[in-house]
């Protein structure tokens, strides 16, 4: 009985949208599986897989753009903003890379090893990459950074948004033909923790009727 209520409610909430299909499926799937109100949720990339459903929409069109918004599912946060955020730099030794709390930290080691590899690659130094006349580490950032005077780089890597320098040097680098990077430092990335889902109050009440 209650999974016609359930079928009903959806199809009257979504005035019979075009996913009515994939909801209904999703949310028999989360009741079979006891995703409700007190479970953690599930994460819309594991939908299919963890649900055992095959959709024909997106999850976030069956999640986030109708089951959530007729209120049987709820969406943990509610907020975007409340979502996590990470800053990931891959090149530490940390195994996940996380350096939330040690960003000024990270980035600072980063230029740190951007500029000493300017000058491993400055021409006349013992351990120069290219032969004199070649473009160097310290042409690219130049123009990478509009600097009419190549050898204010270091000043300019260390002023303003060090993350931001950091990601606009090696994006520099590595577009150049002329020069590479090194293994000890890379760009900084971001990854923000996903939304959770279960069933709503609502939706267990209309499964036990």
């Amino acid at each position: 009985m209650g999974q016609r209520h359930i079928e009903t409610a959806v199809q009257y909430l979504t005035s019979g949208a075009h996913c009515t299909e994939d909801i209904i499926d999703v949310l028999h799937a989360m009741w079979r599986e006891g995703i409700g109100p007190a479970h953690d949720g599930i994460g819309r990339n594991d939908l299919e897989d963890e649900l055992g459903v095959d959709l024909e929409y997106e999850p976030k069109t069956v999640l986030d753009d109708n089951a959530v918004q007729i209120g049987l599912v709820d969406q943990d946060p509610e907020d975007s903003e409340d979502l996590t955020s990470y800053i990931i730099a891959e090149w530490r030794p940390d195994d996940d890379g996380i350096v939330n709390g040690e960003v000024d930290e990270a980035a600072t080691e980063a230029i740190d090893a951007i500029i000493d590899h300017i000058h491993a690659t400055d021409p006349g130094s013992d351990t120069t990459a290219v032969a004199d006349g070649g473009v160097t580490h310290r042409d690219v950032l130049s123009d990478a950074f509009g600097i009419d005077e190549p050898a204010a780089v270091e000043a300019r890597l260390r002023r303003g948004d060090l993350v931001s320098n950091v990601n606009t040097a090696v994006e520099a680098i590595e577009d150049s033909d002329a020069v590479t990077t090194r293994n000890d430092y890379d760009e900084f990335s971001f990854r923000y923790e996903g939304y959770s889902y279960s069933l709503s109050n609502l939706a267990v009440e209309l499964y036990q009727l």
